[in-house]
Parts: C-alpha cells; sequence; structure tokens
C-alpha cells in the first residue's frame, strides 16, 4: 500500500477486539472505522475475530427452557434441604464453639491476658459478621433487583 495511513496497523490491532465487542469509546470506535477503511490487513484480521466469535457462540450450550432451569433453582425439596442443612450447622457449631470457650478459659496453662486477646479478636470478628449481615438484611428488603431473572 503506497498510501500513508493516519493510524499505524501495530495502534489499530489492539483495538480490533474491542472493537468487535464494541467496548471502545466513540472516538477509539471511528479511529479503527477510518483504520480499517484503508487497510486490508486489518479488514482480514477483524473477519477472523468475527468468525472466531461467531464459531465460539455457535459452540456454547444455549438454555432454551427458562421455566425448567428456574423450577430445578427453586424446587421446593431442595430449598427445605438447604435450610435444614443450615439449622443443622449452625444447632452443632454452636455448642462446639460454646464448649470450646469453656475449656479455653479454664485451662491454667494460658496466661490470663492471651484469654483476653483471643476472645476480644473473636468477638470482634462475630461482631463485624453479624454487622454486615444486618446491613445486608436490610439492604435486601429494597432490592430493586431481587425479582430480576437472568
Amino acid at each position: 500500500m503506497s498510501q500513508q495511513l493516519p493510524y499505524s496497523c501495530g495502534a489499530m490491532e489492539p483495538l480490533l477486539s474491542g472493537y468487535l465487542d464494541e467496548e471502545l469509546t466513540q472516538q477509539e470506535s471511528q479511529q479503527v472505522r477510518i483504520h480499517l477503511a484503508s487497510c486490508l490487513s486489518c479488514q482480514k484480521q477483524l473477519a477472523d475475530l468475527t468468525a472466531i466469535q461467531g464459531a465460539l457462540r455457535s459452540e456454547l450450550p444455549q438454555i432454551t427452557d427458562k421455566e425448567r432451569v428456574m423450577a430445578i433453582v427453586n424446587d421446593k425439596p431442595s430449598l427445605w434441604m438447604q435450610r435444614f442443612g443450615w439449622l443443622l450447622l449452625v444447632l452443632t457449631i454452636l455448642p462446639l464453639s460454646a464448649y470450646g470457650v469453656y475449656v479455653f478459659w479454664l485451662d491454667t496453662g494460658v496466661p490470663v491476658w492471651v484469654k483476653w486477646v483471643v476472645s476480644g479478636f473473636w468477638l470482634g470478628l462475630i461482631v463485624l459478621f453479624l454487622s454486615v449481615a444486618r446491613q445486608r438484611f436490610i439492604a435486601a428488603k429494597t432490592d430493586r433487583y431481587k425479582r430480576v431473572q437472568l
């Protein structure tokens, strides 16, 4: 090509993928379009990228039955089993944790200041967790995307 291009191919090549995916700014897209109008090499590269993108999209499994997928996700037995599992987990962790704290505080081999530091650390983590859980619970009440189904 004897014609001088306003932008080099080296500068345009990294932008071609973004151009194809429509991720570029308006100015960048315009620069790519101007360059593509006069550069056969970049036109071929864009055509190759378009072919690859089409092949990848055709190979991905398509979920066509949205109702079936949502029925599996919202299945009553699985929701019941999930809630039962969480309840069982909490009911076993609480007594074990209480017993661990009891044994830790009765252990005479551990200095008292270490007991206070370790207890303060765990209490701080628990308070932080509860505060975040509380914030999420409050935010969930007014979450405008709660009913959005993808």
